[in-house]
């Protein structure tokens, strides 16, 4: 980031409310509060008690960093209407970056493979393999949902892959027990995405040159209930 470049990041796509700020410097303050179907009411006065902490002003921000999913549509849709409403009325570059790099992030160099699971619920997960030799995840594959079982079939091509994501909540045990020493669970408290983790991620991406707002979409790979219910009518 350039300068003191202070940004807002935040992350609101799975029952994990996450706020930090940052500058070129590093990380200024993190706020982690588990908020199930509460990111609404929460995440705005988490945000402004981020600026309380660190004696900043809203005005001082220079950019917003939010992570799009995948994760609960709901969560993610007001994380990143948040991001692009906020980054609009303080005319500051916004960025986007997936939830579940976010979460592989915590291994950044440790030269593990990281599998990062978020659960998209009825079932399914949200998976996303990652190479995390390097200063930044790099992602083996693409998002999307599958089941329990296809998800088994393709770490069962893998040795030695680190598990983490809120979908070890559900699944956790099934897996490290169909699974046995090809995969290790992560500590518990690596569950969850990061904010402190988004900013890196973001300050590298501001610093190729992206953050238009447009650019920021919440990343879905499938309908909503609703959506799914409206398309069996027609």
């Amino acid at each position: 980031m350039d300068g003191e470049m202070l940004t807002l990041a935040f992350d609101t796509a799975t029952e994990m409310c996450t706020v930090a700020l940052g500058n070129e410097s590093g990380l200024l303050v993190s706020i982690d509060l588990l908020a199930p179907r509460a990111h609404l009411e929460k995440l705005l006065p988490l945000a402004q008690q981020a600026l309380e902490l660190t004696g900043r002003a809203q005005s001082e921000i220079e950019a917003i960093a939010v992570g799009v999913g995948p994760g609960s549509l709901t969560g993610v849709r007001i994380g990143v209407t948040t991001a692009r409403s906020l980054a609009q009325a303080l005319e500051v570059p916004c960025i986007g970056v997936s939830t579940l790099e976010v979460l592989a992030a915590a291994f950044s160099r440790s030269g593990a493979l990281v599998c990062a699971l978020i659960d998209a619920r009825r079932g399914e997960i949200y998976p996303g393999l990652y190479d995390c030799s390097g200063t930044r995840p790099r992602m083996l594959g693409e998002h999307r949902s599958i089941g329990l079982d296809e998800l088994i079939g393709e770490l069962e091509k893998h040795d030695r892959v680190v598990l983490s994501g809120d979908a070890l909540v559900t699944y956790g045990d099934e897996l490290a027990e169909r699974l046995g020493d090809r995969v290790r669970l992560a500590p518990r408290e690596q569950w969850y995405p990061k904010a402190a983790d988004l900013l890196p991620l973001a300050g590298r991406d501001l610093e190729a040159g992206a953050g238009d707002y447009r650019d920021v979409r919440p990343i879905y790979t499938r309908l909503s209930d609703a959506e799914e219910a409206e398309a069996a009518r027609r």
